[in-house]
């Protein structure tokens, strides 16, 4: 099913930490011919605006200024029993994913009279989600208690320490403290997901001469900081300002989907090991919601588990600990046996999406009746889970039909047990204008299709028959700058997004709706780019792997070239 020219399996089946590698490989042998000299330029233009800050290899750079967190200690500081476990999921992540880069193993504490006040310190806790309620502009259809949800994801990232130069292998003396704060359990799952975004991490292996490894976050990745001469100690950390400046989501739905199934190009391959990473993977770069597909009653050769039994592992083992939401995609088509294979068996499902179409195409009226029932039955089990529907592959009439049933809701017969619409693919009508024809009682939700760049939602524009020829419908499609310009034209009319995936194809697109959702306005696609390939590359890498991105996008914007070998040359100069 890869239609790239050397169709290796290697990138379909390799891991989520080697996916960008595999990407760099199996695409820089399709598409090199398109590599212009004006084109490299123009990439290494838009590298230069990141915000992300300068290559500590560089030598033509400064370097930044390092808070040294190499001999660090983890702190977990809290008094919220209820949330307990989810903390220490979240800890646990920290330091799983540090020893992974360096090897290093950071001590976790609870208890703040063990602190070595000598030490680096990183300290894990909550904040109240009231002190960061979010601010207007708000989206159409976004209810008030979905914005203290979003108030209960933010976090705040704070430094009080002396800095060190890169240049320092050794601990500073003044003990720096770092403050990651979460306004629930989840908030304190995307601090660490910010801090892992941005540390640089080296485990001492990929030099010429064996050296320690050593950890660092930048000085200027912290939101807010505080420079002293001696380190903050434990018992000042409840006294920090409740003023502090949070990081809030913009987006209170911000989903991706695993289609665990034989038509997969990857997921009906992977492990339950595979499987956690990348779900840990995409909570890192903000998701909070995985979308499943329900079982199909088709099997495949890849298959680790069933069907069934995947969704139920990843939900109750994965999702469950980590604290993120769970929905199913749940065509009318979906064999009846399924239900009681999967529902009955979570330990939590917050959403269920039944389509209109894709696969679908019953009246109106039958698929409201269809819903209803399984919204009946779903909450028998589930009791806070949402309910939604889409008007995909209907025709202009039966769009009205439905929209009529829907915003009629005689005697809440309807709100009371449908929470919204989706926009997805095959729609009629284009998002604003389903978002004006529905009540503002009920919230829209975005299904965009990242997967596919032909015969799809977002058909890559201008697109050179050689291309569209060879890699077709659903290759290998990193499109950063397209995808960050549709999410934030289409932003203001959602509640949020739940994206249609069947693969680890479109990974880098994940990765910029996920951000880009958060960071509504502050985050350029470059930026994210960096953050992306610094976290599966390492920070000696990020910049060149994001312009080799940045040159796969814009590849599919040209025609074929033959003069490639000045513009290669270009990129790996710089």
């Amino acid at each position: 099913r890869q239609n790239t020219l050397i169709g290796p399996m290697f990138v379909l089946r390799s891991s989520a930490a080697h996916l960008l590698a595999g990407i760099i490989l199996a695409l820089l042998c399709c598409r090199t011919l398109a590599f212009s000299p004006q084109l490299t330029e123009q990439v290494l233009s838009l590298l230069s605006t990141a915000n992300d800050g300068p290559l500590v290899h560089s030598n033509s750079s400064p370097s930044p200024v390092l808070l040294n967190l190499t001999s660090a200690q983890v702190l977990l500081s809290t008094s919220s029993t209820t949330q307990s476990h989810l903390l220490l999921a979240a800890a646990q992540l920290l330091r799983d994913q540090v020893r992974r880069r360096t090897l290093i193993e950071l001590p976790l504490l609870s208890d703040s009279s063990h602190v070595n006040d000598s030490r680096p310190l990183i300290v894990l806790t909550l904040h109240e989600p009231s002190e960061c309620m979010p601010s207007p502009p708000f989206a159409r259809g976004e209810q008030p208690w979905m914005r203290v949800q979003r108030a209960a994801e933010s976090y705040r990232v704070h430094v009080s320490s002396s800095v060190v130069h890169v240049s320092s292998s050794v601990p500073s003396s003044s003990s720096p403290t770092l403050l990651l704060s979460g306004g629930s359990a989840r908030g304190l799952l995307y601090a660490v997901g910010y801090f892992l975004r941005h540390m640089i991490a080296h485990d001492g292996l990929s030099y010429s001469s064996a050296q320690p490894p050593t950890l660092f976050l930048p000085l200027s990745a912290a939101i807010s900081s505080a420079t002293s001469t001696s380190a903050a100690s434990p018992s000042t950390i409840a006294a920090i300002s409740s003023s502090l400046p949070c990081s809030v989501p913009g987006s209170w739905m911000r989903g991706l989907m695993i289609s665990y199934r034989s038509i997969s190009n990857s997921y009906d391959g992977w492990d339950d090991e595979l499987m956690r990473d990348y779900v840990q993977d995409l909570a890192v770069f903000g998701a909070n919601q995985i979308e499943f597909v329900a079982p199909d009653g088709k099997s495949s050769p890849h298959f680790t588990r069933t069907p069934a039994d995947m969704i139920v592992h990843v939900v109750n083992e994965v999702l469950l600990p980590l604290g993120l939401n769970a929905s199913i995609w749940w065509p009318q088509n979906t064999p009846t046996s399924a239900w009681q294979d999967v529902i009955p068996r979570l330990r939590r499902l917050d959403s269920l999406f039944v389509p209109s179409g894709d696969p679908g195409g019953n009246s109106p009226s039958v698929l409201l009746a269809f819903v209803r029932q399984c919204a009946v039955r779903l909450r028998a089990v589930h009791p806070q889970a949402a309910v939604w529907i889409s008007a995909q592959d209907y025709n202009s009439t039966w769009v009205s039909e439905l929209l009529n049933q829907v915003n009629a809701d005689h005697d809440g017969e309807v709100s009371s047990w449908l929470t919204g619409l989706v926009y997805g693919p095959g729609t009629r009508l284009t998002l604003p204008e389903l978002r004006d024809r529905l009540a503002e009682r009920y919230p829209l939700r975005h299904y965009p299709d990242l997967g596919h760049q032909l015969k799809c939602e977002f058909p890559q524009p201008h697109w050179s028959y050689a291309f569209a020829f060879t890699e077709q419908r659903e290759s290998v499609n990193p499109r950063p700058l397209q995808e960050h310009d549709i999410q934030a034209q289409l932003r203001q009319d959602t509640i949020g997004f739940g994206a249609y995936s069947d693969g680890c194809n479109d990974d880098v697109n994940k990765v910029v709706w996920a951000l880009g959702s958060w960071h509504t306005v502050t985050l350029s696609p470059v930026d994210a780019l960096v953050q992306y390939a610094r976290y599966h590359l390492g920070e000696a890498h990020a910049r060149t792997a994001a312009a080799l991105a940045l040159l796969l996008e814009q590849s599919w914007n040209t025609t074929v070239l033959s003069s490639s070998s000045s513009s290669l040359s270009s990129l790996l100069i710089y």
